[in-house]
């Protein structure tokens, strides 16, 4: 994953300001944190994607969600991406997984637990296809790659024990 400078993050941010997109605060599971709501067209191929812009902590941060991703779904995305790159770091191992299951053990109620576990599941296939097409977009390195992996053999587990809408 690209470490960000600090001229980066302030960059990204001075983008989104620029561009009027809306800047939401998150207060969820112990933790408060800023993201902007990013539109579709930054990233047409990839829905539901989240963006963020990190590097060494003192620098600050920039995270973005994707207009289309449903707002119930929103905060666990974030707060997912937060505890990865601000908690956990990019150089920890299992990183991504270990974020995701502690967001999807933060969601009490079944069927909101059910849409986001799906819509994960969908967006790290996508995310992995993506990449495949186009690797210069996305720069992530193997590791990064086997770290989408893990997740998405999570994820599609998880996604097994639904069917039709409802839990077995």
């Amino acid at each position: 994953m690209k470490t960000f400078t600090k001229e980066e993050i302030d960059r990204t941010r001075s983008y989104c300001v620029k561009q009027g997109m809306p800047e939401l605060e998150l207060k969820l599971a112990g933790r408060e944190f800023s993201y902007f709501v990013m539109p579709a067209s930054l990233n047409t191929d990839l829905p539901n994607y989240v963006n963020r812009a990190t590097g060494v902590q003192s620098d600050g941060y920039c995270f973005g969600v994707d207009e289309r991703m449903p707002e119930r779904l929103r905060p666990y995305a974030l707060l997912e991406e937060y505890i990865e790159f601000i908690e956990l770091g990019m150089e920890k191992e299992n990183r991504v997984i270990d974020s995701e299951n502690e967001v999807i053990s933060l969601i009490i109620d079944e069927t909101l637990r059910q849409e986001y576990v799906l819509m994960r599941r969908d967006f790290f296939r996508n995310l992995l296809i993506q990449n495949e097409k186009r690797p210069e977009l996305y720069l992530f390195t193997d590791d990064d790659v086997v770290e989408f992996k893990k997740n998405l053999s999570m994820l599609e587990e998880k996604a097994q024990s639904y069917e039709g809408g409802k839990l077995r």
